[in-house]
């Protein structure tokens, strides 16, 4: 069987269906860290494009710093391209939901690759932009950031989390992303196995991240996770 037929054959964690459309990218990412903060509704909700709300749990709305590698990103039926299949990338995301269709916007994201950063943003209006970004071992550093961004992260991935909460979930299992591209909002379908979560210590942490007035730049997360692979299936751009 092959990754993408076993990858579609498991959809019970799915909060909806799986998209009638065939496939169109697939991606790898590895070695994920998640950094969850909490902020205001009011003020993620300032932040999002017209007919998007901010999505909550229990009444508290989030922002994520999460950053990875991006390995053999291909299209559907071609093989991966040397040297822009493989790159580092790190995003500021919120939770929103749409027509009762929860996912994720992103607010910056960036990649260590500028000609990756121009396919990326031509193929899906997502604003990618060049950073410097390196990852060596269990260190991730962002510089020179398009976005005045900036981290530097040293951190040690523990044991695999057996029990979810509610709130890992609802963090991570995300199956969509919402942006706007010339005016108009759009979804972009993914789809993965349940994240294989780890629990995550940190030894060293500090970020500046920023967007049109909103600053994460508390260095202690209320919430970090840790996954080391994800096979990952994408979808074109669907206007909502």
């Amino acid at each position: 069987m092959s990754i993408s037929s076993a990858l579609l054959n498991c959809v019970s964690h799915r909060p909806f269906p799986l998209p009638e459309k065939p496939w169109k990218y697939y991606q790898e990412w590895d070695d994920t860290l998640f950094l969850h903060y909490k902020v205001p509704v009011d003020e993620i909700q300032s932040l999002l494009p017209a007919g998007l709300l901010a999505d909550v749990y229990e009444g508290q709305a989030w922002v994520s710093i999460v950053a990875f590698t991006v390995k053999k990103m291909r299209l559907r039926y071609l093989p991966p391209l040397p040297y822009l299949s493989n790159f580092h990338e790190i995003n500021l995301r919120t939770y929103a939901v749409y027509n009762g269709i929860p996912g994720i916007y992103f607010f910056t994201v960036e990649t260590n690759k500028l000609p990756t950063a121009i396919l990326a943003h031509l193929l899906t209006g997502i604003p990618y932009k060049k950073a410097l970004l390196k990852r060596k071992g269990n260190r991730y550093t962002l510089r020179k950031s398009s976005y005045g961004n900036r981290l530097a992260a040293k951190y040690l991935y523990l044991a695999d989390i057996k029990g979810k909460t509610g709130t890992d979930k609802w963090l991570t299992e995300r199956y969509c992303a919402y942006q706007q591209v010339n005016g108009s909002l759009y979804r972009y379908n993914i789809h993965h196995k349940e994240w294989p979560l780890k629990t995550m210590k940190l030894k060293r942490i500090k970020t500046n991240f920023v967007y049109n007035g909103l600053h994460i730049t508390v260095q202690k997360a209320e919430i970090v996770h840790f996954a080391k692979n994800q096979r990952v299936l994408l979808w074109g751009r669907t206007k909502c």
